[in-house]
């Protein structure tokens, strides 16, 4: 199963679990593979994600002020979908670099 892993810079890097059978990537981390129900994992980093679709969740912050945060879901370079939180403007269709922040998946616009 796939656990939050650094870099040699020290920043979290994002990982989905890679099927050694038929190397199907599945995320959340599952104990069997759905497509050839393989249970050998291995580690795959993940960096860049396309944007699928946009929301914006509201509520308040801990001394109640209102406080919007925006949500994507992104089809990563491995397969799976994932939701993120939004450093930048979203753009249906453009890629993003996936980072793990304080174990928050966050989704920052790449430069075109």
């Amino acid at each position: 199963m796939s656990t939050p892993k650094r870099s040699a810079c020290g920043m979290q890097m994002f990982t989905v679990d890679q099927c050694t059978a038929c190397g199907h990537c599945a995320y959340p981390p599952r104990y069997l593979c759905p497509r050839c129900h393989g249970a050998q994992w291995k580690t795959r980093r993940v960096v860049r994600g396309i944007l699928q679709q946009y929301t914006e969740t509201r509520g308040r912050d801990a001394e109640g002020a209102p406080r919007t945060v925006p949500l994507a879901t992104l089809r990563t370079d491995a397969g799976p979908l994932v939701v993120a939180r939004l450093a930048g403007p979203a753009v249906k269709g453009a890629s993003y670099t996936l980072t793990l922040q304080d174990q928050a998946l966050i989704a920052t616009p790449d430069s075109p």
